[in-house]
């Protein structure tokens, strides 16, 4: 059963990081779009993408939606059971801290770019807002992915999956 169980977690971590890249390449296209067109004219946009904030609301986007796929999954809290503290910590607390970083940068970004973009406190928050985001991305939907897993790896010793 432990091996079957570590297969299925490596495999749901990797279908997860699939999952992961797919929406970076899909949910980005817009930006992949101006960067391909920029790089046609000649022209530079690196410093515009912080500006428009296009990379803190994808971060959001993903944020809420990872979050909001673990609470609409009945099964999951039955088969991966987690204490109320991790689920608060995981579910709650890192998700808020993540859409308050987005709005603390969006809101500098808003009122002066310029100056904010030299503030290393707000190019600090803009990039921990994404990579928090992704973080907790991978690990949502790897958990939600070993839901199968660990299925599997029951009915096969014959254990009750309810």
């Amino acid at each position: 059963m432990r091996l079957a169980l570590v297969r299925g977690i490596a495999s749901a971590f990797l279908t997860g990081l699939l999952w992961m890249a797919l929406a970076v390449v899909l949910g980005l296209a817009q930006l992949w779009l101006n960067y391909g067109v920029a790089a046609f004219k000649s022209v530079s946009i690196g410093r515009d993408v912080l500006e428009d904030g296009v990379l803190l609301f994808f971060a959001m986007a993903l944020t809420v939606s990872v979050c909001l796929d673990y609470h609409f999954d009945e099964e999951l809290d039955r088969l991966v059971p987690m204490r109320k503290l991790w689920k608060g910590i995981i579910f709650y607390f890192v998700p808020g801290v993540i859409v308050l970083l987005v709005t603390y940068v969006y809101m500098c970004l808003l009122f002066d770019a310029e100056k904010a973009l030299k503030t290393d406190v707000v190019v600090l928050a803009h990039w921990s807002s994404i990579l928090a985001a992704l973080l907790l991305c991978l690990f949502c939907k790897t958990l939600l992915f070993c839901k199968a897993a660990i299925r599997n790896a029951r009915q096969a010793h014959g254990l009750v999956v309810s």
